[in-house]
């Protein structure tokens, strides 16, 4: 069981995003984001604002003190599951931004916007737990 939760937090990145995409392409099957006019109208500042939210992260990541508990978090590779989170969400945005702008592929569209916002849920969750444990093992 231990190795299964190892492994979950390791892929999280993958892993997450492929579930949620698959739920909602199975149990919204005649739902499309696409037609949504809100979605339309907003996609675009949604997902640079998701893309600030990813590079704040990046940046707190860089500006984080150096203390016991960021050595462990470099010996057991937990700063390289939050950079792997942050990278893939960064580089879904600007696919996206991409696909966006030249107007192709909806469907891939709704998949990157989908993994954006699972990759910025991820990244926050990671940050949050990362800097509760800082501020505590520096008190």
């Amino acid at each position: 069981m231990r190795w299964i939760y190892e492994k979950f937090n390791i892929y999280i990145y993958l892993i997450i995003p492929v579930f949620i995409t698959s739920i909602y392409f199975l149990c919204f099957k005649d739902f499309q984001l696409s037609k949504i006019q809100n979605y339309n109208q907003y996609n675009f500042e949604f997902v640079l604002t998701m893309l600030g939210a990813l590079l704040t992260i990046l940046g707190l990541m860089f500006t984080l003190p150096e203390n016991n508990y960021r050595r462990l978090m470099k010996k057991y590779k937990h700063d390289e599951i939050i950079n792997n989170t942050i990278f893939s969400g960064i580089i879904s945005s600007l696919v996206f931004i991409v696909l966006l702008i030249i107007e192709v592929l909806p469907s891939i569209q709704e998949f990157l916007f989908i993994t954006v916002i699972c990759e910025v849920l991820i990244a926050s969750w990671w940050m949050y737990r990362t800097l509760k444990n800082i501020t505590s093992s520096v008190s």
